[in-house]
């Protein structure tokens, strides 16, 4: 739900769509440019005005029809270089895609967790809560019979009075979990209150001893990283490419009437 329904996942992914636009805009300088443009400037000349006959009192039109081609030769590889830049910038908002999903889901699994684990102590304190309550009833039966006195009443009592505040606080822990799970997830409140206590089981499994450090480096924020990395190194060396001039060949063929 949480990778369906995140706002969070919707902007990553969104930041990649905008990158592979990116490319797109980036590629478009290595082909050539084709432009064609049409005007029409109609125009009426006074009849007593310097204009001589047959110009004076008419209209006149003038059509223009222009197709003009342009490309850029690369000599330098700057289109080139914005291409890879491009490709790199796509490349590590990919990566940021998969490290969001990867920290989403982890903070759900997280938050589940310890909402399943403050439920199970919440039903661990109310059958404390229940045991107190016996011996307060218990202690007032016996200082009635003038078996305690009131010190043990009070002390019963406050016993009793403390598990109550461990629940109170229980209690907000609980509300707080749920709604952290329902913002993770892009849901309201009520999605929250709809989880229940569960029985949970241990993974079945076992760890291993030693992780290799090259896993490390498959890390989505470590990949996102050296994406962004390569970017810098080609926008150096479009920036590098200032300092040679450009060569573009143009050519352009028109009717005018």
């Amino acid at each position: 739900e949480a990778l369906a329904g995140s706002p969070t996942m919707t902007a990553a992914q969104a930041r990649l769509a905008q990158a592979n636009a990116a490319i797109g805009g980036a590629r478009a300088p290595l082909m050539p440019r084709v432009d064609a443009s049409y005007t029409l400037n109609r125009e009426h000349f006074p009849n007593d005005y310097i204009y001589p006959p047959p110009y004076g009192g008419n209209d006149f039109s003038d059509n223009r029809l222009a197709l003009n081609v342009g490309y850029e030769l690369d000599f330098w590889g700057k289109n080139r270089d914005l291409l890879k830049a491009a490709v790199s910038q796509r490349d590590a908002a990919a990566a940021d895609v998969q490290a969001a999903r990867n920290l989403l889901a982890h903070s759900v699994v997280h938050s589940y967790l310890n909402l399943q684990d403050a439920l199970d102590q919440h039903g661990v304190l109310e059958e404390i809560l229940s045991q107190r309550q016996d011996l307060y009833d218990l202690t007032q039966r016996r200082q009635k019979a003038g078996l305690d006195t009131q010190v043990e009443v009070k002390q019963a009592e406050s016993a009793l009075a403390s598990v109550q505040v461990d629940i109170t606080e229980e209690d907000t822990t609980i509300a707080k979990l749920r709604n952290q799970i329902a913002a993770l997830v892009g849901a309201g409140p009520q999605r929250g209150k709809a989880i229940v206590r569960a029985d949970l089981t241990a993974p079945s499994g076992v760890l291993p001893a030693s992780v290799p450090l090259a896993l490390l480096g498959r890390r989505p924020d470590v990949v996102a990283a050296r994406w962004r990395a390569e970017a810098a190194r080609s926008q150096v060396d479009v920036a590098k490419t200032a300092f040679y001039p450009d060569v573009i060949l143009v050519a352009f063929a028109g009717y005018q009437v």
